[in-house]
C-alpha cells in the first residue's frame, strides 16, 4: 500500500486553479435567423420598465400600436441591441446594420 499524499502534496495541488469549462459563447449577430434572434435575449423594457423601441428610421414593424384602457397609443416591441442600436425582430430578419452603419440614416427620395 501506498503512503499517501504528504501535506506538501496536498497544498500543491489545492493551489492549482480548477479548469473553466462551457465558457459563454460569442453569438454571431451577422447570422440574421430566429435562432439567433432569440440567442440575443429579446427584451421589451429596461429594468426602470421603460419601453424599449426599434431605432431603425425606417422601421419594417408595421404592426399598429395598441391602445390602451386609459386611451393612449403605445408600441411594444421585443429589441435587442446591436452595435448600440435597439433593434426590432423585423428589421434585424431584414438585415438592417448588418451592411454598415450608414443605414442609420434614410435618403429622401
Amino acid at each position: 500500500m501506498s503512503p499517501g499524499l504528504s501535506p506538501d502534496q496536498v497544498k500543491a495541488l489545492l493551489a492549482i486553479p480548477p479548469k473553466k469549462r462551457g465558457g459563454k459563447k460569442e453569438i454571431d449577430s451577422s447570422i440574421r435567423d430566429h435562432k439567433t434572434w432569440f440567442a440575443l435575449k429579446p427584451k421589451i423594457h429596461d429594468d426602470n420598465l421603460v419601453d424599449f423601441k426599434c431605432d431603425n428610421p425606417a422601421c419594417v414593424d408595421t404592426r399598429p400600436p395598441i391602445t390602451t384602457a386609459m386611451g393612449n397609443e403605445i408600441k411594444k416591441q421585443y429589441v435587442v441591441n446591436i452595435r448600440g442600436q435597439n433593434m426590432c425582430r423585423y428589421c434585424f430578419l431584414d438585415g438592417w446594420l448588418l451592411i454598415s452603419s450608414d443605414q442609420l440614416t434614410t435618403s429622401d427620395g
